[in-house]
């Protein structure tokens, strides 16, 4: 049997709550459901309407490679319009997109799309609201950024997607260009964790259970000794450690 993943569709937005709407004037102590609706007088103001523009239709071509990066910075590249990128160089390089990013958890792939060899598996996945290993080509995370050379970071899911996945995981990363209107670039890499972009960085958790020690300082202040009384010359006041009882000095 082939593995099946699960795709379910995003979630709906809860639709606002509209609060009771609010009486006032003198209560004359009628009962509920004695009271005649007030009147409402709708105003229409009319409206100078813009001359039309002519509507263009966006097509979105790859041109072609545009070197290994460089400056510049952009406006930052937004989850939909990234998506609509990846997807467009997807489609010349003679793939679909599946996209999945609306999943988190144990639903989630690890990633923003999935990609396929066809339309057809494609419109199947969507339809069936779920998708067979054998037919994901690739597990591709979208990073968008306001710069071309900027760090990326994956999540720890997106990290373990990307170990388990070796070279089936895609790390793609859009730029807007700031200076040519409707001008993207695409970096691409496979298999990220292996590859020479990796700059490691140690991130440490000194929660409970890291073996970290955590000590409370409270600063207090003292009375000065008469004519330097009990106070050696040069001495630091130092700083008292809450609990202890003991002051440690710098």
């Amino acid at each position: 049997m082939p593995e099946i993943h699960p795709i379910p569709p995003p979630k709906p937005p809860t639709p606002p709550v509209k609060p009771p709407l609010e009486t006032s004037g003198t209560d004359t102590g009628s009962q509920p459901g004695d009271e005649e609706p007030p009147e409402t007088t709708t105003i229409v103001t009319p409206l100078v309407i813009p001359p039309g523009r002519p509507t263009k239709k966006r097509i979105l071509v790859v041109a072609g490679p545009v070197g290994d990066g460089g400056g510049g910075r952009g406006s930052l590249a937004t989850e939909p319009l990234t998506f609509e990128v990846v997807e467009a160089f997807e489609r010349y390089q003679g793939r679909f997109i599946v996209r999945v990013s609306h999943l988190r958890g144990l639903e989630g792939f690890g990633c923003d799309l999935l990609s396929v060899a066809s339309e057809a598996i494609r419109d199947r996945a969507r339809a069936d609201q779920s998708i067979t290993e054998a037919d994901i080509l690739r597990y591709i995370e979208v990073k968008g950024r306001s710069s071309r050379t900027g760090e990326v970071e994956l999540t720890e899911n997106e990290y373990r997607a990307a170990k388990r996945l070796v070279d089936r995981y895609w790390l793609y990363r859009v730029f807007v260009d700031p200076d040519r209107e409707s001008h993207y670039e695409v970096a691409v890499l496979c298999d990220p964790l292996k590859s020479k972009a990796v700059h490691t960085v140690a991130r440490l958790r000194l929660a409970e259970g890291s073996g970290a020690l955590w000590y409370s300082l409270v600063e207090k202040t003292e009375e000065e000794p008469r004519a330097n009384e009990g106070k050696s010359e040069g001495a630091d006041p130092g700083v008292w450690i809450d609990g202890g009882g003991e002051k440690a000095h710098h």
